[in-house]
Parts: structure tokens; sequence; C-alpha cells
């Protein structure tokens, strides 16, 4: 298990009224969307752009805990052992934490995104999976991977802000639930249950679709900018997407080699 129910809260000396606005220059560093549009770094508001960009990506991180969390009771559902079961335990855990955290920061804004309407989507697909090894790597390492590309790019892009700290705490957290993952799926593999090259696809597939699923085109329409769903993957080429998406491919490409090798033992 990742963490036994009685161990600290790593989190307890976080102070939830936190102000979680990092500086400006790095807001404006930072925006994907001022990345992708040369001429709205002009306008008089670019500021504020970049402001609401960033309040909009904290809101779907919050939504992609929940969302976490919930596929976990699905794959519970699901368990064929103990230590699977308990393994599901010890991340509920986490996440039920990193949701109170997020949840707490989300409050401090003034301004709320919506929820995206394929998050009920995503969800249904990972719920319906036809097996257990494929819930597992759509909920253990597809949803982790975005989580650590997400908090990772904040840990980069803002260094400076107050949630650099517990941000950190928290990417160490998911990366041990990959390294757990990475060990049940070699189980998968060797049992025959699914191959390398199946988790491979799911894993790669899995990301760059969810990546195009947290794209700020409510932000963009608010302030007119002329982007739209066309522009979506054009919006991973600059500020803090750019640097979520390559933190996401390098930690699939990790997992995938920790994978290849654990199955052959």
């Amino acid at each position: 298990m990742s963490r036994v129910l009685t161990q600290e809260n790593p989190y307890r000396r976080f102070d939830p009224s936190l102000d979680p606005m990092p500086s400006e220059t790095d807001l404006l560093r930072a925006s994907s969307l001022l990345a992708l549009d040369a001429e709205s770094r002009k306008k008089s508001y670019a500021a504020q752009i970049a402001y609401d960009e960033y309040c909009y990506l904290l809101n779907q991180t919050y939504f992609f805990e929940v969302l976490g969390f919930q596929v976990l009771s699905t794959m519970a559902l699901a368990a064929n052992s103990f230590s699977f079961l308990h393994e599901i335990a010890a991340q509920a855990v986490d996440e039920a934490r990193h949701i109170e955290l997020y949840g707490n920061v989300i409050k401090r804004l003034d301004q709320r995104s919506a929820v995206s309407p394929s998050i009920p989507l995503i969800f249904q697909t990972i719920a319906n999976s036809s097996s257990l090894p494929e819930k597992a790597v759509k909920g253990f390492l597809v949803l982790e991977s975005l989580a650590v590309g997400l908090f990772g790019a904040r840990i980069k892009m803002f260094p400076s802000s107050p949630l650099t700290e517990m941000d950190r705490i928290i990417v160490a957290e998911e990366a041990e639930h990959q390294a757990h993952a990475v060990t049940i799926m070699s189980s998968f593999i060797n049992e025959g249950l699914i191959t390398f090259e199946d988790v491979t696809a799911l894993m790669h597939e899995g990301v760059s679709q969810l990546a195009l699923e947290i794209m700020p085109f409510e932000v963009a329409e608010r302030h007119s900018l002329n982007i739209d769903v066309a522009d979506a993957r054009r919006l991973l080429n600059g500020g803090i997407l750019k640097t979520s998406a390559t933190i996401s491919r390098s930690n699939i490409r990790r997992n995938l080699a920790a994978l290849r090798l654990a199955a052959r033992k």
C-alpha cells in the first residue's frame, strides 16, 4: 500500500486560506492562449487572459482529481484480489486528500469553470471497459500521466507560487501510484490478460485524448480570441499546456520502460 491510514497527513501544514496566485510575470509567460495568439499579447487586458486561463486549469485539475477518485470505485468493484483492492484503497486516500486540497484552492478563486461535458463520458468509457486490465491502464496510468503533466507543469511554470510545495508532494504521490500500477500491470501481462502492445496503445491514445479535453476554449470565447476547437493541438505548442504535454509524454515513456522490464521478470 502506498500509505497506511494511520500515517500523518503530509498536507496538514498547508493553510487552506493561502492565496494561490503566482506573479503576473509568470502568468503571462505560462499562458498557452497568449502563446498561440501573438496579437492577444498586445491587448491591454493580456494579464487578465493569462489569469483566467490559470484559474480555468486549476478548476480542471480539481475536476480530474474527482474523476480519478470515481474511477477507483469502478476498479474496486472489479478487483480480483485483496492486494489489488488494498492498492485501490491506499490510492483513494491520496486522491480524497487531493480533492479536498484543490477544492479549498478553487474556493479562493473569483471564478469557477463549468465541468467539461467530456468528463462524464470519460468516466463511462472507463467504467464500461471490457476488462479489469483495461480499466487499470486507463485509471492507474492514463489519468495519472495527465495529472503528473498538469502538476509538473505548474511546478515548472510557477516556481514562486504558494501551491508549488503542495504540488511537489502530489507529484511524488502520483509517481508512487504509477510504480504500484506497473507492478500490477506486469502481473496482468505475465498472466496473459493483456499484452504490452495493448497497454502501450491505450496509454498513448488515452493521454493524447485527455490532453485535448482540458483546452481553455471557455476562456478564449470569453475574451473573443480567434481560437476554436480546430486549434486544440496547436495550443499544445506553447505555454503551460506544451510543458504539461511534454511531461506527460516523458512520464509515459518512463512507465512503459519500467513495465517492459517488470514484465520480463
